[in-house]
């Protein structure tokens, strides 16, 4: 059964990691099989049935909380969370009475407020173990929180890394199809123009031109075979 992950956020704090996290899972789940608001609730959409179905159809439930989770707004007496139309808290409580894994994220050095912080419904939060989520060492954090979401053994592979052999047969095929190009620029400029490109520009610009359109073709082509492909 393909698992399926729901991702929440608050926009004005956390949307970056969000949307980094997003790409993670996508790129080992599928972007249909991954949960963002942003991209997944379409205008017009009644929001609290779209993300309620969401969540029964997840297999877990991440949580992101910042610094700011709980603080309180300007002109407010209490946390947004305290607020019965906040999204935050609808999808957390809706999450938390599920039978999903629901698992909080701690954001940039954020910690889990405790429970007598919370409201009724989302307090139950505070007693998950919540990993941390770090801008210097994302990737690392990100595949921690990929694990324990698609309940992995940890250290488990998430990621084939390319062989030597792929990066090499990769960037000899960008330089090879890199050289297709110019070779076919070169006959369209002579069959239009009934001159050679070095006649048109020079000896030293075509050079220049040919050595540049090869070296992007075999870098593309290294790159294109050292990404990783996901196992999941």
């Amino acid at each position: 059964m393909v698992k399926k992950v729901f991702i929440s956020y608050r926009r004005d704090e956390t949307a970056a990691a969000a949307g980094r996290l997003y790409d993670r899972f996508s790129r080992l789940l599928g972007p249909r099989n991954v949960f963002l608001d942003v991209g997944t609730i379409d205008a017009g959409e009644d929001f609290e049935a779209k993300i309620r179905q969401a969540i029964g159809r997840a297999s877990a439930i991440v949580i992101l909380i910042g610094k700011k989770w709980i603080d309180v707004p300007p002109g407010r007496e209490k946390p947004r969370l305290f607020d019965d139309r906040d999204h935050v808290r609808f999808e957390v409580r809706t999450a938390l009475q599920g039978k999903a894994l629901t698992l909080p994220v701690l954001v940039d050095g954020a910690t889990m407020p405790p429970p007598e912080a919370l409201p009724d419904g989302v307090a139950e939060i505070s007693k998950r173990n919540a990993p941390p989520l770090r801008y210097e060492t994302f990737d690392a954090d990100a595949d921690h929180i990929a694990r324990k979401a698609l309940g992995l053994a940890p250290g488990a592979l998430l990621w084939e890394e390319p062989s030597v052999t792929r990066k090499i047969a990769s960037t000899i095929a960008g330089g090879l199809l890199a050289a297709a190009v110019l070779l076919a620029a070169a006959l369209a400029h002579f069959a239009l123009l009934h001159r050679a490109i070095s006649v048109s520009i020079g000896d030293a610009q075509t050079t220049i031109l040919n050595a540049t359109v090869l070296i992007c073709g075999l870098i593309l082509g290294l790159r294109y075979g050292s990404r990783r492909r996901s196992l999941i």
